[in-house]
């Protein structure tokens, strides 16, 4: 091989190398980052003595804009999208602010985001709204949350 042929290998070898240790070096901090980030939940990361709750429907006598975004939020949850769920839940809040199951629904997509101090906030808004909705008066989830000292 001539020279110039070995000088343009080199350098080619050279470039991957760099290219894989800048990859390599871009995956760690991204693994730092997420770290530190608020875990999201599952499902099946629950408690064994906390049953997998559903989030509510909201009664035929709610504001239909309510009920479509309510259930919009519903359709996410089931999917474990809890971020978009939320998102429709909130739109759900905005139309029917003192709707305890909209403030339970929001209270659960919070829980399994590992925002425990804003589910807080919701499930006692859930509990104040809808004293006598038993799912919310009987939630093992809610329980839980509300007995967990916010960080």
């Amino acid at each position: 091989m001539s020279y110039f042929t070995n000088k343009v290998l080199t350098k080619n070898i050279l470039s991957i190398f760099l290219v894989a240790l800048t990859f390599i070096f871009l995956a760690s901090c991204d693994e730092k980052n997420s770290a530190n980030a608020p875990k999201e939940m599952s499902l099946k990361d629950l408690p064994k003595n906390a049953l997998p709750e559903k989030p509510l429907e909201l009664s035929t006598g709610s504001l239909p804009e309510a009920i479509a975004h309510n259930k919009e939020g519903i359709s996410h949850y089931k999917m474990e999208h809890y971020k978009t769920a939320l998102k429709y839940f909130r739109k759900a809040e905005q139309v029917a602010p003192q709707s305890g199951e909209v403030h339970f629904n929001e209270g659960l997509s919070l829980k399994f985001m590992g925002d425990v101090g804003t589910a807080m906030d919701h499930f006692k808004q859930a509990q104040q709204y809808s004293p006598g909705n038993p799912k919310i008066v009987k939630s093992e989830i809610l329980k839980i949350t509300l007995n967990t000292k916010a960080l």
